[in-house]
C-alpha cells in the first residue's frame, strides 16, 4: 500500500486545535458562565490528550480500526459539542441537567479508552493470533468487480424483501413468518454498501478496478438504500450509505491514502447535501417519528406509505412538531428529554444529552441498583439461543421475548419513574449512565475489558504487512460505520457483550459462507458465458 501523504493526520489535528480554540473563545464570549468555563476547559484538556495520544501516524497505520474507534469517540464527545451548539446559537450546556457530571464522565471514559488502547498496543501489538486463521480462511481475499456487484444486489434484494414486504417490526400474529433462509440472508444487510468501493480504490479490495465504473448505479443504490431505510423507520439506516462514505473518506485521508481536492462540482454536491439534510430530511425524520407508534405489525411498504403521507401533510407535521416542543417545555427536568441539537444528522452523532439524561436517572435510583443488576443478568442470559436459555437457565421463550422487548435504558427510566408503560420504547442509553446504574464507578473497569477485546477483534480483520502496509478485508470496509460509531450513545453494556460473544463471530462466519457461495456462483456463470 503506497501512502500519498503522511502529513494529513498532522494537518487534521492542527486544524481542529485552531478551530476548537476559536469556538471556545466564542462560547465564552456569548454564553459565559462558570459551568460553561468548566466544560470548555475540560474539552480543551481532553483534546490536548487526544492530540498527543490518539492522532498519531503510527497508530492509524499499525492499528487502523482500533484507532478509528478512539477517533470516533473524540470527534463525537470532545470536538463536536461546542461548535455544534454554537451553530444553532446555543450554549454547550443547553438543556443539560448535570453538565459537570456529564462532561466529567465523558472525560473519564476517554481516559479509560486511551489507557486501554496503550495497554493493548504494548500487550498485543502486531501479534494478533486471529490474523493467521482469517488469512487461511480467505477473509482478506480480493474481489472482481462483478463479484462486488453480485454481493451488493444479493444484500439489497434480501434486505428489501425483509423490510419492504415483511416489515422490520412485523409481528407473527399479523404477518406470515419469514422463511428461515431469508432471515439468515438478512444478516448481509451491511454489504448493501459495497458499491462504495468503486469510489475508494485505495482500499485495494477490487482486483480489476477501472475508473469507468458505473457511477450511476452507485447513485441508484444510494437512493434505494435511503428508501429502504425510511421503510424500516430507522433514520440511521436511511443515511448509512452517506455516513459510510464520509467515514471511509476520513479514514483513508488520515492514513494518507487519498487527496481531497476542492472542485466546483464537489462544492455543488456539498451544497445540495447540506440543503437536503437541513431541510427535506429534517421534515422526513419528523414524519418517521410521527408514524413510529404505528410501525408494529405492518409491512415496510405500508410504513413507507404512512411516512410519505405524513411528510406531505405539512400542516399536521408542523402541529406534531409544536406538540413535541410544548411537551418538552412542560416536561422540563422531570421526564426523559434528549433535546440538545436540532439538526437530526448532527444529533445522531453528538448525543451528549443522552449521557446527561441517563446519568440523571442513574443518580435518581442509586448507583449499582439491585433491580438493574438483576435485569442485566436476565438480559445476558436472554442473548443466548432460546434452546440454551430454556435448558440451562429455565427461561422459556415467552420470558425471553419479554426481556428482549425493551432496552436497559427503558428499564432504568421505568424504575426511576415507577412507571413501566414506557418499556418497549427502546430508549438509547450511554456507557456512563447505564454503567453507573448497574456497576457504579466499577463500570470504568468493565469498559477496559470490553474495549480491549473489541480493539483486538476489529484489528484482526485487517492485515499489516511490511511490503503492502494495511490490507483491508471487505468485511472491515463494510463495518467501518459500526466501528467508528460504536462509542456513540445507544449502549447498555448488553449490546457490546452480545457483539463480542455472538455478533462478531456470526457476522464473520456468515460473511465468509456467503462470499464462498457467491464466488462459486459467479464462476459458474462465467464458465457458461452468462453476463451478470
Amino acid at each position: 500500500m503506497e501512502y500519498l501523504s503522511t502529513d494529513n493526520i498532522k494537518t487534521f489535528r492542527t486544524f481542529v486545535t485552531k478551530f476548537l480554540l476559536v469556538c471556545s473563545f466564542l462560547e465564552l464570549c456569548f454564553f459565559f458562565s462558570w459551568t460553561s468555563l468548566f466544560v470548555v476547559l475540560t474539552v480543551l484538556v481532553n483534546w490536548c490528550i487526544s492530540y498527543y495520544l490518539i492522532f498519531r501516524q503510527s497508530n492509524i497505520l499499525r492499528y487502523p480500526l482500533s484507532t478509528f474507534v478512539l477517533i470516533g469517540y473524540c470527534l463525537f464527545f470532545v470536538v463536536m459539542p461546542i461548535p455544534a451548539t454554537l451553530l444553532e446559537f446555543k450554549p454547550v450546556i443547553f438543556n443539560l441537567k448535570n453538565p459537570i457530571d456529564t462532561f466529567t464522565h465523558i472525560s473519564l471514559i476517554l481516559w479509560v479508552l486511551i489507557g486501554t488502547f496503550v495497554f493493548y498496543k504494548r500487550s498485543v501489538g502486531s501479534r494478533n493470533v486471529l490474523r493467521p486463521l482469517f488469512n487461511s480462511l480467505g477473509l482478506y481475499d480480493k474481489f472482481k468487480s462483478k463479484e462486488i456487484w453480485a454481493l451488493a444486489i444479493l444484500a439489497l434484494v434480501t434486505t428489501a424483501i425483509n423490510i419492504i414486504i415483511f416489515g422490520r417490526w412485523a409481528s407473527d400474529d399479523k404477518l406470515v413468518d419469514k422463511p428461515l433462509l431469508l432471515d439468515l440472508l438478512s444478516k448481509y444487510g451491511p454489504f448493501m454498501n459495497v458499491p462504495l468501493l468503486f469510489l475508494f480504490p485505495s482500499f485495494n479490495i477490487i482486483q480489476d478496478y477501472t475508473t469507468s465504473s458505473r457511477r450511476w448505479l452507485i447513485v441508484l443504490f444510494a437512493i434505494l438504500l435511503f428508501i429502504i431505510g425510511v421503510a424500516s423507520n430507522v433514520r440511521t439506516m436511511a443515511v448509512s450509505f452517506v455516513s459510510l462514505a464520509l467515514f471511509a473518506a476520513l479514514l483513508m485521508w488520515l492514513m494518507g491514502q487519498i487527496h481531497i481536492k476542492i472542485k466546483k462540482q464537489y462544492l455543488v454536491l456539498v451544497f445540495l447535501c447540506g440543503y437536503f439534510f437541513t431541510g427535506p430530511f429534517s421534515d422526513l425524520s419528523l414524519a418517521m417519528v410521527m408514524v413510529r407508534g404505528e410501525k408494529n405489525g405492518i409491512s415496510g411498504m405500508e410504513l413507507l406509505s404512512k411516512t410519505l403521507d405524513a411528510y406531505q401533510d405539512k400542516k399536521e407535521l408542523n402541529a406534531f412538531k409544536n406538540m413535541l416542543d410544548k411537551s418538552k417545555v412542560a416536561l422540563g427536568k422531570t421526564d426523559w428529554d434528549e433535546s440538545y441539537i436540532d439538526n437530526d444528522l448532527l444529533a445522531r452523532f453528538c448525543s451528549v444529552k443522552t449521557i446527561d439524561e441517563s446519568i440523571f436517572y442513574a443518580k435518581k435510583i442509586g448507583f449499582a441498583n439491585d433491580k438493574m443488576q438483576i435485569d442485566y443478568k436476565n438480559q445476558m442470559v436472554a442473548m443466548l439461543p432460546a434452546s440454551i436459555c430454556e435448558l440451562f437457565f429455565g427461561m422459556n421463550r415467552a420470558e425471553r421475548s419479554d426481556i428482549t422487548s425493551y432496552s436497559e435504558t427503558d428499564y432504568l427510566y421505568a424504575i426511576a419513574t415507577n412507571n413501566k408503560s414506557g418499556l418497549g420504547s427502546f430508549r438509547i442509553g450511554s456507557l456512563a449512565g447505564i454503567g453507573l446504574s448497574i456497576f457504579s464507578y466499577g463500570y470504568l473497569f468493565i469498559i477496559m475489558g470490553i474495549f480491549f477485546i473489541l480493539f483486538f477483534l476489529f484489528d484482526s480483520t485487517v492485515r499489516i504487512t511490511e511490503d503492502k502496509g494495511v490490507v483491508f478485508s471487505l468485511w472491515s470496509f463494510c463495518n467501518i460505520l459500526l466501528i467508528g460509531y460504536i462509542t456513540s450513545c445507544g449502549h447498555n453494556f448488553y449490546t457490546e457483550v452480545r457483539y463480542i460473544v455472538r455478533g462478531f463471530w456470526e457476522s464473520v462466519f456468515f460473511y465468509m459462507i456467503c462470499v464462498f457461495l457467491l464466488k462459486k456462483l459467479v464462476w459458474v456463470f462465467s464458465v457458461k458465458n452468462i453476463k451478470i
